[in-house]
């Protein structure tokens, strides 16, 4: 399992404001169904699968500051993704019985999809600078990545960090 992480350069182009440019790793998941309908009509199946998401993305982020060091900021824009999905599908063909104990047969494929897309990124947050030192908390949403076999998934990202401003004095 990978532990999502992200990185981020951003250049304040006025007071309110900025251009963000980011990488994301969106970590993976895992998920596993039993299959009905033509494939589990006549016998029993099941999907399991594992996928991992990255990708790179560029928004517009509106900063709103209140109080002493405290703001708010939204964040609208578009964000690359690529998903490496690995997984096995597997239909029981049967069932085996020795001495009392008994077990499926099951016919099993592995399969593996990689996928890119590019989708609407959106995201909310709170900040508290003091001096060049800052503390932010932020929720991201990235929407429509593909997902193994023609699925889609909305990823919500929370993060909390640290930040250094450059060139910032802290008298």
């Amino acid at each position: 399992m990978r532990w999502p992480g992200s990185s981020l350069v951003a250049t304040n182009s006025t007071i309110t404001w900025a251009l963000r440019a980011l990488y994301a790793d969106l970590g993976s998941f895992e998920r596993s169904a039993r299959l009905s309908g033509a494939v589990g009509l006549f016998a029993p199946a099941y999907l399991k699968e594992e996928t991992e998401a990255d990708g790179f993305g560029l928004a517009l982020v509106g900063n709103l500051p209140f109080g002493s060091g405290f703001s708010a900021f939204g964040k609208a824009g578009v964000f690359s993704w690529e998903t490496d999905t690995s997984g096995e599908l597997g239909i029981q063909t049967g069932t085996i019985c020795a001495i009392f104990i008994c077990g499926p047969i099951a016919d099993e494929r592995s399969y593996s999809l990689d996928d890119s897309g590019t989708g609407p990124m959106l995201g909310l947050g709170m900040r508290f600078m003091d001096g060049g030192w800052g503390l932010r908390l932020e929720w991201e949403r990235f929407n429509s990545l593909a997902h193994g076999y023609s699925s889609e998934v909305d990823m919500d990202f929370f993060t909390l960090g640290i930040e250094y401003r450059f060139g910032t004095r802290s008298d």
